[in-house]
């Protein structure tokens, strides 16, 4: 990929975000920031996330789409791979994980199928990792709380 399309990539997936949506998200820009996004995404369907809407803010990286975005949750989420500070524990987003075909679409995608199915054997939120395994009701419970404080 050339610069220049590189520099261009940042609009089109905007755009095409804007226009075609992942199911449930949002996306707009900060300010007139092309390489600052906030994202908000509904808690998938079945789910103790379900009706929250989760705020995340996007940075890209000068080197777009050669490294990969920054994503930070703004709201908080009782979750095994999401830490209090909003770090997301998600390959797609680690530099060894990244790879210049994906986009912004395939994170969206990967946050909300990580909702889903939480990667308990790498947490940043090890109490969470082992409620999850442990007592899925309680877990269910506190991520249900969770969601009806923080992402509503």
């Amino acid at each position: 990929m050339s610069q220049a399309g590189a520099a261009q990539r940042p609009l089109k997936e905007f755009n095409k975000l804007k226009t075609k949506p992942v199911d449930g998200c949002t996306v707009d820009l900060v300010g007139d920031d092309i390489k600052h996004w906030k994202i908000i995404i509904g808690g998938p369907s079945g789910t103790p996330y379900e009706g929250g809407k989760f705020e995340f803010d996007c940075v890209l990286p000068e080197n777009y789409p050669f490294n990969p975005p920054k994503f930070t949750a703004k709201t908080r989420v009782y979750h095994p791979n999401f830490d209090a500070e909003g770090g997301i524990c998600l390959e797609v987003l680690k530099a060894d994980g990244w790879k210049p075909t994906l986009n912004l679409e395939a994170v969206i995608i990967a946050i909300q199928e990580l909702m889903k199915n939480p990667n308990t054997a790498s947490p940043l939120d090890a109490d969470a990792a082992e409620a999850y395994v442990n007592d899925r009701s309680k877990f269910d419970k506190t991520a249900r709380e969770y969601t009806k404080k923080h992402a509503k």
